[in-house]
């Protein structure tokens, strides 16, 4: 069954002197066996197998990031060490970035007319006010929503 692709980039415009959002909507009809997949890169097998190997490579590394195995942080002069924290889904990090920035405005002034510096002051101050509550932290923790915590 066929699906619409959605492309996207952003780049710096001259005459707007703007960066903006340029997207392309293609058709993409997925392939059913190996010879239709060949036949659409025009028998080219040398194609055939870059694009297989491109699929691998994404198929190992959504495996990759799935598994149990450990994750690393690398500094600034390439040194890896086992990552030891507590990390958060996505989502959850998400939530906790509207919350930082409406704390920030509700109790430390944050506003689009604050200096960079003013802004990001707001929002320390403001994680670290949610982050020192462990009931917020325990909702983090938690992937069903924090229902647990409330408990």
């Amino acid at each position: 069954m066929a699906e619409t692709l959605r492309i996207q980039r952003k780049q710096f415009d001259l005459d707007s002197k703007e960066d903006v959002i340029l997207i392309k909507e293609v058709t993409f009809e997925p392939v059913t066996s190996n010879q239709e997949a060949l036949a659409r890169v025009g028998n080219d097998a040398k194609k055939f197998l870059e694009i297989v190997n491109q699929g691998l490579r994404d198929f190992t590394r959504e495996s990759a990031s799935n598994d149990s195995s450990p994750w690393f942080l690398e500094d600034e002069e390439g040194e890896k060490s086992e990552y030891t924290g507590t990390p958060i889904s996505e989502e959850k990090s998400k939530q906790l970035a509207i919350n930082v920035l409406n704390m920030a405005k509700m109790l430390f002034g944050y506003s689009k007319k604050m200096k960079p510096e003013e802004k990001k002051a707001a929002k320390e101050k403001a994680q670290a006010m949610l982050l020192n509550n462990p009931v917020v932290v325990e909702s983090l923790k938690n992937q069903d929503g924090g229902a647990a915590a409330a408990k």
